[in-house]
């Protein structure tokens, strides 16, 4: 056999099924003997319906509907119905499946030869089954392009894939240029799969100052909060309209405001423990852990740990369970170990109907309100003194209910 003739691609035909057999659509990965990735090539001009899609979602399909995403080296596929005959490379192959975080990703190495056909089917089973127990996954912070309604079909069969049920899809502005607008907003905008399962994509909004507030996320909205961003990087304008304001034009709309990346990703000088103490905020993306009362090693395996502990409850609480970990490259077909980090919910316990309040935490809000409060005074950019004052309010008012519950009885002493 010539050398020309061992570089003719072979075939895998893969079907990957639930444990009743039926296909299911997942995130497929290979890689090559030499640690290289492979992906199938493009299919030109594929169509997306309501009934009709490609076997393979490929990153192509979606890249023109991801601002955040153009350019880079997206390395998985997606089988849009759990099957596919893919032509591939000949040699050593590495195959990495996986369904969002209730089924159990499986891993297999192969080999196909020039021009043969390898058959495999792949059972992906379930680690847990929250639907069942009435909690459904999703994802309060994605940016798809929905210019048209029949743009849902992309993002529908991405989100049936990564077994995602839900998603707050927002549109945001970046260098004053709106990126991942919204056909349409309230029931207009929203879009329900209700085949293999329900599933429901719906508009909302990123609000945005890269020079002083941070980022928070909007939900639930019935029309967009103008102008979207704030400050001269994202908004080419002053620092507001202030954050405040969105939270209660969102809450006019029926809607939700809470911080994106929890409030400290961006790493500037967040308004967030403004809002909080003026009662502005209904969630977070992420909650900062508190103290750590208890650890536990784990011993009962990769996948789970058991804890039966009693816990002291002396003063009004929230208690939460967290979770790491370290997933290496060989088990999901990345180049760096995956640091993994899973929290529950807070569960809060009031004693004696008292509020939660700790003394370092007050302390450290009230002394970061002094520090935002100069920075805003100094840095922040303003068409009027009156937009510069109501900022200076909100910031007095906050900091007078942080001192006001530090020198609460209720605070608890050291």
């Amino acid at each position: 056999m010539d050398s020309g003739s061992s570089k003719t691609p072979g075939t895998l035909k893969l079907r990957v099924v639930d444990a009743a057999g039926q296909t299911l659509p997942c995130r497929l990965h290979i890689k090559q003997a030499d640690g290289s990735c492979w992906l199938p090539p493009d299919l030109r001009d594929p169509k997306y319906s309501e009934t009709e899609a490609p076997d393979l979602l490929l990153p192509a399909h979606y890249d023109r509907y991801l601002h955040v995403v153009h350019g880079q080296d997206l390395r998985s596929v997606h089988l849009n119905h759990g099957a596919a005959n893919l032509p591939v490379p000949p040699g050593k192959l590495r195959i990495f499946l996986a369904r969002g975080h209730e089924y159990v990703p499986l891993t297999d190495e192969l080999e196909v030869k020039p021009g043969a056909t390898v058959t495999r089917e792949y059972v992906l089973r379930r680690t847990l089954d929250l639907p069942a127990q009435g909690w459904y996954g999703g994802d309060m912070h994605t940016h798809f392009s929905r210019w048209q309604p029949s743009d849902n079909h992309v993002w529908g069969n991405l989100l049936r894939a990564e077994d995602l049920h839900a998603v707050n899809n927002m549109v945001y502005k970046q260098s004053g240029i709106v990126e991942s607008p919204q056909y349409a907003y309230g029931p207009e905008g929203e879009h329900h799969l209700h085949h293999a399962g329900h599933h429901v994509i719906a508009s909302g909004e990123e609000f945005r100052d890269d020079d002083l507030y941070g980022h928070m996320i909007a939900a639930g909205l019935t029309k967009v909060i103008e102008p979207i961003s704030v400050g001269y990087k994202l908004g080419r304008r002053e620092n507001y309209p202030l954050f405040a304001s969105v939270c209660d034009w969102a809450h006019e709309q029926g809607g939700i405001a809470g911080w994106a990346h929890g409030g400290t990703m961006i790493k500037l000088f967040e308004s967030l423990p403004v809002e909080a103490a003026l009662g502005k905020l209904d969630c977070l993306e992420i909650v900062r852990n508190g103290a750590v009362i208890l650890r536990v090693k784990g011993k009962g395996g990769e996948k789970e740990i058991a804890c039966t502990e009693r816990v002291r409850v002396d003063r009004s609480s929230w208690l939460a369970a967290r979770a790491r970990g370290t997933v290496e490259p060989k088990v999901y077909g990345g180049v760096a170990p995956w640091n993994l980090h899973a929290h529950t919910s807070p569960v809060y316990v009031l004693r004696r109907g008292q509020p939660i309040r700790e003394k370092a935490d007050l302390t450290a809000m009230a002394d970061y309100i002094r520090l935002i409060t100069e920075i805003y005074r100094t840095r922040g950019q303003f068409k009027t003194d009156h937009q510069r004052e109501e900022l200076m309010a909100n910031c007095l008012k906050a900091l007078s209910w942080y001192e006001q519950a530090l020198d609460s009885s209720r605070c608890r002493k050291n």
